[in-house]
């Protein structure tokens, strides 16, 4: 019973109520009157909160529904059987199911009869109830609506690569003619002057020479300006001077054959552009049947498809066969010399999209009076059909509208008549818990009449321990001193002179204690038919030295003689004071427990001095001795290791236990006090018997007794040992204690990105020319939400830059060293860094490897962290001056399309180091671009190269694609920009995401697809 109380509070405190209650055996009723009153007060105040919180709200929604119900319901559905009771002040449910039936059906047949009035084909009787044709039936009214919006449109933007072209007129086009036919005749003359010239220099390699000697010779000159010898001794050279000489004005002489062609297509390009000359891959019959298959897709889809369908032969229709019958000799190119075919290709492609241009030009106002008869103006057309069930679209729409508010208004009425059950159900078991509740007080009343049974043994008990104080205990009551019918107190007074007055004010923690311990006594005096056990746990907490004295000698030794005692405290002084009393008793230190795996083990204590007085007495009981001796040698092996610097306590393993003592070489715990234990516990007559138990045997007695012998030499060893590890263990506490240790706890991300769903489709692994892509991959993944931070400075490069977004782990995991993570440090501080933590404490690391970044030690205080888990390239400008402990920053509104059309490939190996390691994940957006920024992370896919991820600088015509990896040389990779099939931009790295699920799906796909 003692062990039950905590603490003693007087006045209106529960705990002393229920201790007395237990006392008279009547605190399971109590409980049940408490439980009643808690199941009346809870379900009643379910049924109040369901009433205000939700039948209200209720209702008056519905009332809101049946008044939109009323505005908006045709005349139509107001004339239908149960329209009336529905919306009626005492409307059931079933009366609106019934009226939602009743729409329901008007709705489905309407919208046939809109199928009907379109033409479309519907199902036969047979397939009047098809599924896929009722859910195209219900669309089929919005899909009017939309037609007819998109109908409504210019022509032009109906037909944008028909009608929106670019055409350029009939003079532009005679212009563009008149000079490409200038360039032509240019390009020939010049082409086939290169030519002989560098047939010329194959046989004179100094000619380039000559020629540019040639630029500036006078004919007076009688030296050679080549050789500089006189001309006398060189004649052929004057003539050959002044026949270059002639030449002096012919650039192109002195390019090179690639270098005057490419500039001679540049050139072709002013006149028609490279656009331009694609534009005539497609006829005008293509484009008005690409314009019309998109109208059709983005107008008539559903059922409406039929329609359009049916004018697909018109629209086929509306284009000539050709209006330009253009020669082979209009669209030839000219006949070039080697080397110049490239240019030859490019004036071919420059003239037929010149005969191209005349074509359309030709057909174009006859297409376009075609097309605007089939979609718009004629009776027939397109628009002119779908018009027909705009009307009853409408209707539809309405019915559609009454229809949803019919359902609203219906599941509106359910959740009244289950909240009403609900309510119901409550207040029932609330009136059933009334009667319980008051059972309480009888209880109560009958554990107040103990109170003022024990107060005299209070007084009695009290007095042993206050008997020379000057305030005299005077009254315990249930009550109050001046109002004995409060029943929810228990209070205690103390006499001056003649007034009572509390003894809350007058008295200090001990003696509030001390009054505590007097009124259990008191009660254990009145329980003399109880249990004979009495249990103590830190009794005579808060009291001082002479009153823990009084405790033991004039409470605990009067009851020890007739009652089992159990006493337990935390405080060695208290601890040995009682030793005087329990000497004949078991006496037990704890030894700490360093993991929550350990065992609870004790002290050897007096042990040896017990076994010894046991064997003082004629005994066969040797294996019950031998027995005590080895957990002897275990409680003090066991003692030892608990307070050494380190543990070495092998589990149920005595030898390897006394090895591993006996191995420390540490000189606080290798000294010649521990040698000599370590020679008792190995000497061969403690061997034997500690054999003997261990094999379930007898030992024999002469063994027994030298063991004990043996042991109890050592005993005085192992105390002090004891004390002096005791010492060490409680400074090393108390500096730990005082160390500098942060407290960690998770940061709050303001922004989260939705969860998505990651194909990952391929694998980067290392290649011929460094991280190649094999398409090997394909799997999903789900990614939960990513809670979103956005970098201020580069301290994290080059895995992240200022302006990147940090993807933050969203489980908010544990965070172990060389882990990235986000810190936000008590005195407000931002850092984004690499984490490690020792016995030291937390420092926190940049990885930058070219800027200089002071290390960060966290101090005591409360700090939030939280793991980074990837980084997105495509971020914000940072315009903001870069300062001390802002390294991040958190984010509002997340870029639009943050993830749109994302796939990933998972890294293998190091051939990404240090962007990504093995088994991360690189984030590809699949969606190839034709420029990109010098240096930017890509996935280029080279036509007869492979597919490779290289960090991209354009070079005109020209890439250089650089290897990622700084510590294996890989050379760049140089291609033409023609060669380029694809460039997919890399947004960014997940290197610590933990996917939720991944699952194979069957068909692989591949990037570029």
């Amino acid at each position: 019973m003692p062990a039950r109380v905590p603490h003693l509070r007087f006045g209106k405190t529960p705990e002393l109520v229920r201790l007395f209650a237990q006392v008279v055996g009547l605190d399971d009723l109590e409980a049940i009157a408490e439980g009643a009153k808690s199941v009346h007060a809870a379900f009643t105040r379910t049924a109040n909160t369901i009433e205000k919180d939700q039948l209200v709200p209720l209702r008056q929604q519905v009332d809101d529904l049946v008044h939109d119900l009323d505005a908006l319901a045709p005349s139509v559905i107001k004339s239908m059987t149960g329209y009336a009771a529905a919306t009626g002040a005492t409307r059931a449910l079933s009366d609106v199911a019934q009226l939602g039936t009743s729409i329901s059906e008007r709705l489905n047949a309407q919208r046939r009869t809109l199928a009907s009035s379109l033409g479309l084909s519907m199902p036969g009787v047979d397939g009047a109830d098809d599924a896929t044709f009722v859910e195209q039936l219900k669309l089929l009214p919005g899909q009017v609506q939309a037609c007819v919006t998109q109908l409504e449109r210019p022509l032009d933007q109906l037909f944008p690569s028909v009608l929106q072209a670019g055409q350029p007129s009939p003079d532009e086009l005679e212009v563009a003619s008149t000079k490409l036919s200038a360039f032509v005749e240019s390009a020939v003359r010049i082409s086939n002057d290169r030519a002989k010239w560098a047939k010329r220099e194959s046989t004179d390699p100094a000619l380039q020479a000559m020629l540019a000697a040639a630029a500036q010779y006078d004919e007076s000159d009688d030296q050679c300006p080549v050789c500089l010898r006189p001309m006398a001794e060189v004649p052929d050279r004057r003539s050959t001077l002044l026949d270059l000489k002639s030449l002096k004005d012919q650039a192109h002489l002195k390019r090179e054959v690639e270098d005057l062609e490419t500039g001679l297509i540049a050139e072709l390009r002013t006149i028609v552009s490279h656009a331009h000359a694609a534009r005539a891959q497609k006829s005008m019959s293509q484009r008005v049947q690409d314009d019309w298959t998109k109208l059709k897709s983005n107008a008539c889809s559903g059922l409406l498809l039929q329609l359009a369908e049916r004018l697909d032969d018109r629209i086929t229709s509306t284009t000539l066969s050709s209006a330009a019958s253009a020669s082979v000799s209009e669209r030839a190119a000219p006949v070039l010399p080697t080397g110049f075919q490239r240019l030859a290709g490019a004036i071919a492609d420059a003239k037929g999209y010149l005969v191209w241009a005349r074509g359309m030009n030709a057909e174009l106002s006859v297409v376009r009076a075609a097309l605007e008869r089939v979609v718009r103006s004629d009776p027939s057309s397109l628009r002119a059909t779908v018009e027909m069930g705009r009307t009853l679209s409408d209707e539809i729409g309405t019915l559609g509208q009454a229809h949803q508010l019919a359902g609203r208004l219906w599941k509106a009425l359910k959740l009244i008549n289950d909240h009403n059950a609900h309510v119901q159900r409550a207040s029932a078991m609330a009136a059933a818990a009334g009667p319980i509740k008051d059972l309480g007080d009888l209880a109560r009343k009958e554990a107040f009449d103990v109170v003022k049974r024990v107060d005299p043994e209070v007084k009695e008990y009290y007095a042993r321990l206050y008997g020379n104080e000057v305030l005299e205990l005077n009254l315990i009551t249930s009550g109050h001193a001046a109002n004995r019918n409060i029943k929810t107190e228990i209070n205690a007074y103390f006499k001056v002179g003649k007034e009572r007055v509390p003894i809350g004010p007058f008295s200090n923690a001990g003696r509030l204690r001390g009054i505590m311990l007097s009124f259990v006594f008191a009660l254990l005096k009145h329980s003399r038919n109880s249990i004979g056990l009495i249990v103590l746990d830190d009794p005579a907490l808060s009291m001082d030295d002479e009153h823990k004295t009084r405790f033991l000698d004039d409470l605990i030794a009067p009851v020890m003689a007739d009652r089992q005692v159990v006493l337990a405290t935390h405080y060695e002084s208290f601890f040995k004071a009682a030793e005087t009393h329990f000497r004949s008793g078991e006496r037990f230190n704890v030894v700490p427990k360093r993991s929550r795996s350990d065992a609870v083990n004790f002290e050897p204590a007096d042990l040896l001095v017990r076994l010894e007085q046991f064997l003082s007495r004629p005994t066969s009981a040797w294996r019950e001795a031998g027995n005590n001796l080895r957990l002897w040698a275990e409680r003090t092996l066991a003692a030892l290791s608990a307070y050494a610097p380190d543990p070495f306590v092998v589990f149920n393993n005595v030898p390897a236990t006394v090895a591993a003592y006996k191995a420390i070489v540490d000189d606080r715990v290798a000294t010649e006090r521990r040698d000599r234990i370590v020679a008792a516990l190995e000497s061969p007559v403690f061997e034997r018997v500690r054999n003997a138990c261990a094999h379930d045997e007898e030992p024999i007695e002469n063994d027994v007794r030298d063991a004990l012998k043996v042991l109890k030499e050592s005993n005085a060893d192992v105390d002090f040992e004891l004390k002096r590890l005791k010492t060490l263990h409680r400074h090393s506490v108390l500096g730990r204690g005082l160390g500098r240790r942060p407290y960690l706890e998770s940061l709050p991300i303001q922004l989260e990105a939705p969860p998505m769903r990651l194909a990952i489709e391929a694998r980067a692994a290392a290649a011929t020319g460094g991280a190649g892509i094999e398409w090997l991959e394909s799997s999903l993944a789900d990614l939960p939400r990513l809670p979103l931070l956005m970098a201020l400075d580069d301290a994290l490069a080059p895995t992240c830059s200022r302006g990147n977004i940090l993807i933050m782990d969203s489980d908010d995991a544990g965070v172990s060293s060389s882990d990235l993570v986000a810190v936000q440090t008590e005195d407000g501080h931002r850092y984004a860094r690499r984490f490690w933590a020792d016995e030291r404490g937390v420092q926190l690391e940049a990885t930058n490897p070219t800027m200089a970044f002071e290390p960060v030690f966290l101090g005591t205080g409360k700090h939030r962290i939280r793991k980074i888990a990837g980084v997105l390239f495509d971020g914000y400008p940072v315009r903001s001056r870069r300062e001390t402990g802002k390294e991040w920053t958190a984010i509002e509104t997340a870029p639009p399309n943050l993830l749109n059309n994302v796939i990933g490939v998972r890294v293998v190996g190091a051939s990404l180091q240090p962007l990504a390691s093995e088994g991360q994940i690189v984030l590809v957006r699949k969606q190839s671009v034709t420029t990109v920024s010098p240096g930017a992370l890509a996935c280029v896919d080279i036509d007869g190269g492979g597919v490779v991820l290289k960090r991209c600088y354009p070079l005109g015509a020209k890439w250089v694609l650089n290897p990622l990896n700084l510590i294996d040389v890989i050379d760049p990779i140089v291609v033409d920009a023609t060669n380029l099939r694809h460039v997919y931009p890399v947004l960014g790295v997940l290197f610590s995401v933990r996917l939720e699920s991944e699952r194979s799906v069957i068909t692989p796909r591949a990037l570029a697809s």
